[in-house]
């Protein structure tokens, strides 16, 4: 086998591979386990050969062969129901795997193989599902094809995110993940998501959405065959006949992403139970905004309250507890305000003018007192202030404790006095800056 590597004949190096599977396959007819170990070892030497020569010639056409030929193997083990050389095998598989996954930083080659071998991984989950073995074995091969392209020896904070994970492999565990959907192995579609959302701490929500809206639609729309032939004919090993099950996938991995964040989120804000559940609600209402934008964004943050028809009195201060902790409010210096609602609760507005009424509250001052998102109210600091309510606009100008600058806003009083000189204010979503100090 080295010779013919080493010569460039490729055709009969496989040759060579096959011919040992086949003595494989006549061990696992006669039973002879003491043969089998002997040709595990032998697939194992022969797969070390090929990753040594496919490296240092960038060369992947050797080691896709040898997979297949292992592969086709341990198909044979499964039949006979050889449940520990299996395992044994297919732990083989993952361990080369994982080396060869790092070989793929600086021979781009071997980075097919890395999916090749996640493949023929797949492909024997899959019989040993229709050979109903029990679970607990399925999931232990299973644990194997999802950690072939996790190796724990790289350091994600030496790496880029494109070296760290292997989209092509999450496209095989993911239409595994349609075949456990298809045939009501719910615990395995699970294992197959809560691995893929490993991804979304190194990618971020947006980036990993993305991703996987690729993967699914590669699912759909891709056929069985290539549009050529390669050694092992013109199958697509990316293929996956259960395109039917991707949008349930897709929904069930956007609630546990969605609960993977907010989780995230409850522990980096200190955030309570109803506090997290308000910001569910918030991203389940509005589809188009992702759950890291609201929390992370205040302008998104508006936007997914706007869309609230009616808040209730429970979950307004909910609200203004978010916003606090959010640090939504102009108490935060780095926020530049572009709504009212953001203005925190006990800052001093002063009033400007009134259209038409110029003297009567020119210089009056004013503390907020509730800022909801609906409404907001307000308290004359002078007692005696009283005029007759109308419908024309002023103009108040503020500047926040921990900020620069001066805004300016203009808007109306809604209603006459709810109690004792406290006022109702409507919103506006119009407020600039014009003073910087």
């Amino acid at each position: 086998y080295i010779k013919l590597l080493e010569q460039g004949e490729f055709d009969l190096a496989s040759l060579c591979v096959s011919e040992m599977c086949m003595v494989g396959v006549s061990a696992i007819e006669a039973d002879d386990d003491e043969l089998i170990e002997v040709l595990i070892i032998r697939l194992n030497t022969i797969l070390r050969f090929a990753i040594k020569h496919g490296v240092k010639n960038n060369e992947a056409r050797n080691l896709y062969n040898a997979a297949f030929h292992y592969g086709s193997f341990i198909e044979h083990l499964v039949m006979k129901k050889k449940k520990a050389q299996v395992q044994k095998s297919v732990s083989y598989l993952r361990m080369y795997g994982t080396e060869i996954f790092r070989h793929s930083r600086v021979s781009p080659a071997m980075t097919f193989i890395v999916d090749v071998f996640a493949a023929e991984i797949k492909k024997l989950l899959i019989l040993v599902h229709d050979q109903a073995w029990d679970l607990e074995l399925q999931d232990a091969v299973l644990s194997e094809l999802l950690k072939i392209d996790s190796p724990p020896e790289l350091n994600r904070e030496d790496l880029d995110k494109g070296a760290i994970i292997n989209n092509r492999v999450r496209v095989l565990q993911i239409g595994l993940a349609l075949f456990y959907l298809k045939n009501g192995v719910d615990q395995f579609v699970l294992r197959i998501i809560k691995d893929v959302l490993d991804d979304l701490e190194v990618l971020g929500e947006e980036v990993f959405a993305r991703m996987i809206t690729n993967v699914s639609n590669e699912l759909k729309f891709s056929g069985p065959t290539f549009w050529e032939d390669t050694d092992r004919g013109n199958l697509n090993i990316y293929y996956a006949p259960y395109s039917s099950e991707i949008d349930e996938f897709n929904t069930r991995i956007r609630l546990q992403m969605e609960a993977w964040l907010l989780n995230t989120f409850q522990s980096k804000y200190d955030l309570t139970k109803v506090e997290s559940d308000v910001l569910e609600q918030l991203s389940l209402r509005s589809k188009e905004l992702r759950i890291s934008q609201i929390v992370e964004e205040v302008q998104t943050f508006e936007k997914s309250l706007h869309q609230l028809e009616k808040v209730d009195r429970e979950t307004i201060p909910i609200i203004e507890s978010l916003r606090k902790k959010l640090k939504f409010t102009s108490d935060n210096p780095n926020l530049k305000i572009s709504s009212t609602r953001q203005i925190a609760v006990g800052t001093i507005l002063i009033v400007n003018d009134s259209v038409g009424n110029k003297e009567q509250m020119q210089g009056s001052e004013i503390e907020v007192k509730f800022n909801y998102p609906n409404y907001w109210y307000v308290q004359f600091l002078n007692p005696e202030t009283h005029w007759k309510m109308n419908t024309e606009k002023f103009t108040f100008h503020f500047k926040p404790k921990r900020q620069k600058y001066t805004y300016q806003f203009m808007t109306y009083f809604e209603t006459e006095p709810v109690e004792s000189n406290l006022y109702k204010l409507v919103h506006t979503d119009t407020i600039k800056i014009i003073d910087e100090y």
